[in-house]
């Protein structure tokens, strides 16, 4: 694998440098992904899925002092979130059309890619795994506590 040159590319810009021959494979999100189906490539893997089922890809943190001075805000602020969350997961065919309203998306590829699987519940074991792996590979120049970025 020593042969193997990581280069960063835009999203946009990746199927056009797929078909230049630029590269051989490249790693890319939804709607590039199913752009690039509809252009004619392939998907060999899925890595947040074999990552780990339902893994969490993103999450909100503030600094504690803020969250500590203003409990009532970031109390607001996570209700508003979390009820969006399960809103957009329960209305498929409404955040589809939020999506073309506040993207430049085109419909054609909204109405056919994969949503996200949202939810209002992080999914600990899968952040606890990846900054298991983050550890093991070296990301970290020190030791994280998990429970405190979990806040468990």
């Amino acid at each position: 694998m020593s042969d193997l040159k990581f280069v960063e590319v835009p999203f946009p810009d990746m199927i056009p440098a797929l078909e230049r021959r630029q590269f051989d494979v490249a790693w890319a999100t939804e709607p590039f992904i199913s752009a690039a189906l509809a252009s004619g490539h392939r998907k060999i893997l899925d890595p947040m899925v074999a990552t780990h089922p339902r893994l969490t890809l993103a999450a909100y943190f503030g600094a504690t002092d803020f969250i500590e001075q203003n409990p009532e805000v970031v109390a607001k602020f996570k209700r508003a979130m979390n009820r969006s969350l399960d809103y957009a997961s329960a209305h498929e065919q409404e955040t589809r059309e939020a999506i073309k309203r506040n993207t430049e998306i085109p419909p054609e590829v909204v109405d056919k890619m994969p949503l996200p699987h949202w939810t209002s519940e992080l999914n600990t074991a899968s952040i606890r795994m990846l900054l298991q792996q983050c550890e093991k590979y070296g990301y970290f120049d020190e030791e994280i506590d998990v429970d405190a970025i979990l806040g468990t």
